[in-house]
Formats: structure tokens, C-alpha cells, sequence
């Protein structure tokens, strides 16, 4: 019998199924600590009814067994986080596949299912060849972007991608700052956590806001038929003038815009609270002012203000 010889990717496979039985007899350990610490707890809970009974509620040893007791449910919390980070596995690619991954969890850790996570460019236009995904029940998403033919990489080799996730009534949670780039062959991750500071989210009556912000919506005529290729500037009035809010937005085919900018370009005070005053400024291709919304007062962090236009110099 002649004993072939592994291929290179034949190797990397068995290697890969060598780490993940390791990953499982981890997990199981991880479970056997868990069921130990469990049983431990249903002990303590014994011994301090065995305590009172004997010494009474205000004993020195029963504050010693409730102390313990205190500190079992965070024990048992961080035991469930690591059970489910230990059988999450880092997906694996080839050299015509780009792909980011990583879990979505809230500031208590809770992994968050069923949300989508999409590429954006620095405009804030959905770059919708790239694709879309969600998030498991786990938390964990994994965005695959394959090119067997290398069109995508080309196209978008130079393009600034930035991981934006929303939620089924299309509500923007959370958009990186950090940017990515399609490099075929690579494995990027992104771990988000969906803060206080999470776009979607109008800020409370008294609270400072801090962090990424939107103002979008449309520019239509009279009969509501989009007017592409008009700029948008959004600016923050306030009693010293007006400072600028992201950068200007070009409205696209059907009528879109969208701009981006962060609460620290209107916060200029520490005692400043709310959200800025709108106010959005038209212009036609050429720079010349065409319209200039009302103000729009303590405008939350995601704000839509669509416009309607009677005619290229007049706004209903």
C-alpha cells in the first residue's frame, strides 16, 4: 500500500480538527466546573438555613455563608460566558474569501440574536454587492464575501468599509468608526457591544449625548418624485452661530440623503445637554442655496427631516 502524501490544505484541515477537540474537551471541563460550583451552591443554601435555625439570621456565620452565596450568580454568569465562547469557532476562509466576524452583545454581556449587519461606505451608502448578514442565536455573525474571479477586491480595493448594525424595523444601533478594507483571503474582527451610546436611541430629558449620530431622510418635488444630485450641509444652531455636523450629503437616485457626525461636533460645553438644533441647508450642484429647513430642537440621534421642494428655488 503507498502512502500518499497530505496536501497542503488537506493539513490545514486535519490541524483544524485537532484545535476544535481540543475546543470541546475544554468546553466539557468548563461544564464539569459549572456542575461542581451548582452542586456547591445547593450546599450553601443548606448549610445557612442549618445556621439560622441553630444561631439565628444575625450570626457571623451566616454572614460568611451569605457572602459566598452573594458571589455564586456572577460566578455562574461568567461559567455561561465561557461556555459559549469556548464553542464559538472562528470560521475559516480561503484565498478568494474576505471575511469579518464576531459577536454582538449588550453592556451586560448578553449575546443579541436576530440583528443585521451590513458594510457602508463613507457616505453612508450601503454597499450592496458585498451582502448582508445576522446574528446567531449565539450572537456570534459572520460576513463572507467570496471572488473567485477577484471583480470585488478590485473594485473595492481602496474603498474605506465601515460594519453598521440595524434591527428589523431597520433602526441604526451601532456603526464602527474603525474602517475595513476588502483584502481576499483575510479574517478581520469586529466584537461590537451596543452601549448607551448606540445610534437609534433618543437621549433622555437632562442627559448628555455622546458618540455617532445620523440625520437622513429625502428630497422630493411637489409630487414627490426624488430630486437626485441636490447637497445637503446640516449644521447645529445655537445662541454663539452655527457649527457644522458631518460632512455634506449628496442625494442620491431615489431621492436619499444621509449624514454622519459625532455628538463631540455640537457638545461644545460640559453643560450642554440634549440633542443639537437641525437645521439643513440645500444647494444645487453649483453651490447655490436653494432651501433652508426650520430648526429642528433637541433632534435625537437618529433624526429624519424630509424635504419637499415646490420647484428647485422654493420648499413647501
Amino acid at each position: 500500500m503507498v502512502n500518499r502524501k497530505l496536501t497542503d490544505t488537506e493539513k490545514a484541515a486535519k490541524i483544524k480538527e485537532s484545535f476544535d477537540a481540543l475546543e470541546d474537551q475544554r468546553t466539557l471541563g468548563i461544564q464539569r466546573s459549572q456542575d461542581q460550583q451548582q452542586t456547591k451552591d445547593i450546599a450553601q443554601q443548606r448549610e445557612r438555613k442549618r445556621l439560622v435555625a441553630k444561631y439565628g439570621e444575625n450570626h457571623a456565620r451566616v454572614a460568611k455563608v451569605d457572602r459566598q452565596l452573594t458571589t455564586n450568580p456572577r460566578l455562574f454568569k461568567a461559567y455561561d460566558q465561557e461556555v459559549v465562547r469556548s464553542k464559538t469557532r472562528v470560521p475559516t476562509t480561503d484565498p478568494n474569501t474576505w471575511m469579518v466576524y464576531g459577536t454582538i452583545r449588550d453592556e451586560n454581556d448578553k449575546r443579541l440574536s436576530g440583528l443585521t449587519v451590513s458594510l457602508f461606505d463613507e457616505k453612508g451608502k450601503w454597499i450592496r454587492p458585498l451582502g448582508l448578514t445576522c446574528s446567531d442565536e449565539n450572537g456570534l455573525y459572520s460576513l463572507q464575501v467570496k471572488d473567485e474571479t477577484g471583480e470585488l477586491a478590485k473594485k473595492y480595493a481602496k474603498t474605506a468599509m465601515f460594519l453598521r448594525v440595524t434591527n428589523d424595523d431597520k433602526e441604526v444601533l451601532h456603526q464602527e468608526e474603525e474602517a475595513l478594507f476588502l483584502v481576499l483571503g483575510k479574517v478581520d474582527n469586529r466584537e461590537i457591544v451596543l452601549g448607551e451610546d448606540a445610534c437609534g436611541t433618543p437621549p433622555d430629558d437632562g442627559v448628555v449625548v455622546t458618540g455617532q449620530c445620523i440625520v437622513r431622510g429625502t428630497v422630493t418635488d411637489a409630487k414627490n418624485n426624488p430630486i437626485p444630485g441636490l447637497l445637503v450641509k446640516a449644521v447645529d444652531q445655537d445662541v454663539n452661530g452655527e457649527n457644522p455636523l458631518g460632512d455634506q450629503a449628496t442625494v442620491g437616485e431615489k431621492g436619499e440623503y444621509e449624514i454622519h457626525y459625532k455628538a463631540e461636533e455640537y457638545i461644545l460645553s460640559r453643560n450642554e445637554v440634549g440633542g443639537p438644533d437641525i437645521k439643513l441647508y440645500v444647494h444645487d450642484p453649483n453651490g447655490e442655496l436653494i432651501h433652508t429647513t426650520k430648526v429642528h430642537n433637541d433632534s435625537p440621534k437618529v433624526t429624519t427631516i424630509n424635504i419637499i421642494l415646490r420647484s428647485r428655488g422654493k420648499a413647501k
